[in-house]
């Protein structure tokens, strides 16, 4: 009887949840508020990202809003769509009757009650769902349906919300294990990996791992609980490794789920057997674009052999209705984009019908074309908002470079040679190399404009790297080519390159005959751009003469230059140029005193970098920043500064030791001794192999912090690391701030006398002026010794103090020299 009673009272039947719920909090507040505004609320979305648990959580918290039930109607496994109100009426133990038709029946039943219907898996019987939706609806004023379907049903009333994949941590600057569990595709790994896996739990090591799973799962719950159920067997690395075959990988989920459910596969393959033969087609197509795309794009892609252009559209947003491809706000207007996993399937399917060449063929032929017309504004007014929409197509432009190496090199060629200012100017230089090195491998011989513009890029670039010979090498051979072919804009910009090559790219020739040569090609450039009436040329080149007219110490002409460039910039552009301008024209007034004009051009420059999006622009202005600072005794935003001279350094991978030693003395003299040896560390690993005179000065700083701290093994290793190189350097001074690091290691093991003598080895023969200068390395290791040889003289007393620090200045350098690498183990120094 109580079991009678209870299935008569109940007022639900929804499943109990197997697995922990995890995320969505704020989703399913928002769909409840939705739900209570509407009667037909359709959950769309991509397989597997949820729709079904979300539906049921929402259908648990609302429990109380429904006092006449919350009945869940699962629509996976019918076929026939005249079977769903049998479906919705078998949940609702009601029966055929001769007088009526079971949906009156149904309809009567409900009428006026206070009812929630979650009907799921509407996609395969969109039609029938949709019919059922109206009519029920409109027969009865009480209840509400809330459905789940991977596209829309398409009702005169119905809202619709997408559910979104979860949470994920952004592909830059990953944190932590700890922080990385704010992300609810994190947390779902960690909940279902420790469900496979007891002793499961996030490192530093593993979390960006995960992460990156995640990421590259879209953040599709299903997806990335098949992915979790693999730490049975194998670690995230191998999970991660293996994601390329993805389909393989992730399957095996639970014996009871849906079977479509139970492999990623399986998953995809439910909504592509839904698709008719044209829709069929252009998913498979679309799946050749990376990044995203633009109605144009798939046009001009994708119409061909049976899908006509003025068919795309229609097809597209098919396929955005049934969620296989998402629309999003682009620079111009919607973007689509298809998930990575369902772009990956979509590729196989290219394959299966041998569509893959023709639409790698269209799509690079398509991306030529697009880099090409927006190359024309690169050096004009319209130069941000080309490269923002290169920018944009970042990863399609790759594709279509990658295609095009193997299979039409004039095309990739013409593409290296088109991108190569807008690489230079976004600072994506890394990435330039590796398309110009292989675009060069793949194409030599070939003699073209084309060779000629990508070779002159690429000096320019190899320049920035030091790499004088070779960059001048392939400048000259881009001029002649260009001068050979009559394009004299290449001409100017081959210029241009040979002159950056002479200012920054022979670093070891004298510095007066560098800079004079880069004058020379930099004025040739602007009798080029002169005679052409190219504007924004002449502004190019003006601005490429300041650095070289202010090395040599012509400020009041390199200033000319600045203004003229940034005045020639507000009327016909590039905006580059301006940006560059002012913080060239900040660094001349720092140089020259005006320090608050300094201070203004440099704001406006930071600004103007950020603004263009040029991080080496916004780099030069803060060491201009951290210069003006130091000048004016501010050293804390003299550190500011470089720190964040050090942070674009990473990004860019131009880590540089000299800024890191400047981050590091400013600390010093705040007496922020751990920054500073942080600071320190960081310019040792940078100065290792490359400059040996700063790697000197950085072991010897850190030795000094070592004494300060006691800690004597360490500071004598760092000693005798630096006396080995000073053996190999023409710096006295570095080799006297040996000794006095050595009189002061002695001194910390009680040798207090001996230490007095060495203190006065270097007292004689430090070089005046360095006080004027705080930050000089060699200049705060005098300090220190200083302070510990007072404290010397304060332990032995002033007299003989004075009578041993005598005789120590009687000793030359060289046997001062010689007893430090005796006492350190050292060899003999080398004649």
């Amino acid at each position: 009887l109580a079991e009678k009673w209870a299935a008569e009272n109940r007022t639900h039947n929804l499943p109990a949840a197997l697995t922990s719920f995890v995320g969505r909090e704020g989703q399913i507040d928002e769909v409840k508020g939705r739900l209570r505004e509407t009667r037909l609320l359709t959950l769309t979305g991509t397989g597997g990202t949820g729709k079904t648990r979300l539906s049921l959580r929402v259908g648990e918290e609302v429990l109380a809003e429904y006092p006449d039930g919350v009945w869940f109607v699962e629509l996976a496994a019918i076929s026939n769509p005249d079977l769903i109100v049998d479906a919705v009426a078998a949940v609702l133990d009601l029966r055929d009757s001769a007088e009526q038709t079971l949906m009156t029946t149904l309809t009567r039943y409900l009428d006026r009650q206070q009812t929630l219907i979650i009907l799921d898996n509407c996609e395969h019987l969109i039609e029938g769902a949709a019919a059922f939706a109206q009519g029920f609806l409109t027969a009865c004023s009480g209840p509400r349906i809330l459905a789940t379907s991977r596209e829309v049903l398409g009702v005169n009333g119905e809202a619709t919300w997408r559910v979104p994949s979860l949470s994920l941590p952004d592909q830059d600057g990953e944190p932590d294990g700890d922080d990385l569990t704010h992300f609810e595709a994190v947390r779902l790994f960690v909940d279902r990996a420790r469900e496979a896996r007891s002793d499961f739990g996030l490192t530093d090591e593993s979390a960006p791992v995960v992460g990156a799973i995640c990421r590259r799962l879209d953040g599709i719950p299903l997806a990335i609980e098949l992915a979790a159920a693999r730490v049975r067997a194998m670690s995230v690395d191998q999970i991660h490794d293996r994601l390329d075959e993805r389909f393989r990988l992730l399957t095996g989920g639970g014996r009871t789920s849906p079977r479509r459910q139970q492999t990623l596969r399986a998953l995809v393959d439910w909504s592509y057997r839904l698709l008719d033969e044209p829709q069929q087609a252009l998913f498979a197509r679309l799946s050749v674009f990376a990044g995203g795309f633009t109605m144009e794009a798939a046009e001009d892609v994708c119409a061909f052999g049976g899908v006509e252009a003025w068919d795309v559209l229609d097809l597209l947003l098919q396929l955005v209705d049934r969620s296989l491809v998402i629309v999003e706000e682009g620079l111009n207007g919607p973007r689509y984009r298809m998930l990575e996993t369902l772009r990956e399937y979509g590729l196989e399917r290219t394959h299966e019908v041998r569509d893959t060449d023709e639409v790698r063929n269209r799509h690079a032929a398509h991306f030529g074309k697009f880099v090409s017309e927006q190359e024309a504004d690169f050096q004009g007014l319209r130069q941000l908002e080309a490269f923002d929409m290169v920018e944009e197509e970042a990863d399609n432009i790759r594709q279509a470079l990658s295609w095009s190496m193997d299979v039409d090199v004039a095309i990739a060629l013409r593409l290296v040679a088109d991108l190569g200012w807008y690489w230079n100017e976004r600072c994506h230089w890394l990435e330039a190399r590796e398309w110009q090195a292989r675009c060069w491998e793949r194409s030599q011989g070939t003699r073209s404009r084309a060779m000629a513009w990508m070779l002159a890029r690429k000096s320019l670039i190899r320049a920035q790297y030091a790499e004088g010979d070779d960059a001048e090498r392939e400048a000259k051979d881009a001029l002649r080519m260009a001068t050979e072919l009559g394009d004299d804009e290449c001409v100017a910009w081959c210029h241009i390159s040979l002159g950056c090559v002479h200012s920054w790219g022979h670093r070891n020739s004298p510095v007066e005959r560098r800079y004079q040569t880069a004058v020379h090609h930099h004025r040739s450039a602007l009798d080029v751009f002169r005679q052409a009436n190219d504007r924004s040329g002449v502004a190019t080149a003006l601005l490429f003469l300041v650095a070289p007219y202010s090395r040599m110490g012509d400020t009041t002409q390199a200033r000319q230059f600045a203004n003229e460039a940034t005045r020639i910039t507000r009327e016909v552009g590039p905006p580059m140029i301006a940006s560059a301008a002012a913080y060239l024209l900040g660094g001349l007034a720092r140089r020259t005193g005006a320090a608050v004009d300094a201070e203004e051009s440099l704001r406006k420059a930071v600004d103007a970098a950020r603004k263009v999006g040029n991080p080496v622009h916004e780099s030069f202005a803060l060491w201009h920043f951290a210069h003006l600072y130091e000048d004016l005794g501010d050293y804390v935003s003299a550190h500011a500064s470089w720190v964040s001279c050090l942070r674009i350094d990473r990004r860019l991978g131009t880590l540089t030791g000299r800024h890191a030693a400047r981050a590091a003395a400013c600390c010093r003299v705040l007496g922020r001794l751990d920054a500073c040896r942080t600071h320190w560390q960081e310019a040792l690993m940078l100065f290792v192999d490359e400059d040996a005179l700063g790697e000197m000065q950085a072991l010897l700083a850190l030795a000094d912090l070592h004494l300060l701290h006691d800690s004597l093994d360490p500071a004598q290793d760092h000693i005798a690391r630096a006396t080995e190189l000073s053996n190999s350097l023409a710096d006295e001074h570095g080799v006297l701030a040996c000794v006095d690091a050595y009189a002061r290691l002695r001194y910390a093991r009680g040798e207090h006398e001996r230490a007095a003598q060495l203190f006065g080895v270097g007292s004689a023969r430090r070089e005046p002026g360095r006080e004027k200068d705080p930050l000089d390395v060699y200049h705060m290791l005098s300090r220190s010794a200083d302070s510990v040889a007072a404290d010397a003289r304060d332990r032995l007393g002033a007299e003989r103090f004075d009578r041993l620090f005598a005789e120590g200045s009687l000793m030359t350098l060289e046997q001062a020299l010689a007893e430090v690498r005796e006492y350190l183990g050292l060899a003999e120094a080398r004649a």
